[in-house]
């Protein structure tokens, strides 16, 4: 990218707006899972450009929220590269870098099932309507043409987490409450259907695990851990658990096995813990379910 003396006029100081969102990704710590820092609480933003004043004002801003983690490359080559290590859930680049352009970087990270669900945000000072296509074309999110004020950007930034209560949403409906909704296929709600998929097709089988569970996805069992939390805000094994309880919801309804039976059908056989996540999960206790006046 050209070197730009239009800095300041790119973005504002004021940042109180972004300070009144409720930003933070709180992560749930499990016995079968690796501890989660602190910083793994905050929203994750990976800034990519080869102007370093330009590096520089959007880190400033952003960090002064106390509201992200953020990291920066000034390259396509070395961000894609991090993004698999530092699992960012935002990345906003420049479309002219050397080394690996802001484009190729999209492509690449669209490509890959290990980075697809990662919001992406074109910036460029590049005029022509053929260099926007081109990226939304590749998979882009939002595309933003220099110079922009402070608002453009934090609007973007905003739209990340209406976009992830959107997929938590989807899940919620379609595979806690059963309630099938009509939301366009995309990169995170196939990867979704896909997750269900495999848990149902092995809900019953003792051997399957967290691990297991990652080979089947083709993919790493960090890289799944983080993916599935955007998605669901669950971890794993709450992922697996939760289908889980919505399978004994169902064999509840179909009324052939007792309530024990379907305990040990789904893998839980204590019939108390069986009892209270069946309650957490749908506010009343499997023997009261789906009965008239169920609440408790």
């Amino acid at each position: 990218m050209n070197n730009e003396n239009t800095t300041n006029d790119l973005l504002s100081d004021d940042i109180t707006e972004l300070v009144g969102l409720d930003t933070q990704i709180h992560i749930d710590q499990t016995n079968d899972e690796d501890a989660e820092t602190e910083n793994e609480n905050l929203l994750k933003i990976l800034i990519v450009d080869d102007n370093p004043e330009i590096l520089s004002y959007i880190h400033k801003i952003l960090s002064s929220t106390g509201l992200y983690e953020i990291n920066q490359a000034t390259d396509g080559k070395t961000a894609l590269k991090m993004a698999k290590s530092f699992f960012p859930d935002i990345i906003i680049s420049d479309v002219h870098m050397p080394v690996m352009n802001g484009l190729k970087l999209c492509r690449a990270i669209k490509e890959d099932v290990e980075t697809n669900h990662i919001y992406f945000v074109l910036i460029t000072a590049d005029i022509f309507e053929a260099t926007e296509t081109r990226g939304l074309g590749l998979g882009a999110d939002e595309f933003i043409t220099k110079p922009f004020d402070k608002t453009k950007l934090l609007n973007k930034i905003k739209t990340v987490f209406n976009y992830q209560q959107k997929i938590r949403k989807y899940f919620e409906n379609n595979f806690i409450l059963g309630q099938k909704t009509s939301e366009p296929t995309n990169f995170n709600t196939s990867f979704i259907d896909e997750c269900v998929a495999i848990i149902k097709a092995n809900y019953n089988s003792d051997s399957f695990s967290p691990l297991l569970f990652s080979e089947k996805m083709n993919m790493s069992q960090s890289a799944l851990y983080k993916k599935i939390k955007l998605c669901t805000g669950k971890s794993i094994n709450e992922l697996i658990r939760t289908v889980k309880i919505s399978i004994a919801a169902e064999l509840i309804l179909d009324g052939k096995l007792t309530i024990t039976e379907i305990g040990a059908e789904i893998g839980i056989y204590d019939s108390k813990y069986f009892r209270d996540c069946f309650k957490k999960q749908f506010g009343v206790s499997p023997s009261k379910y789906g009965k008239p006046e169920a609440s408790e």
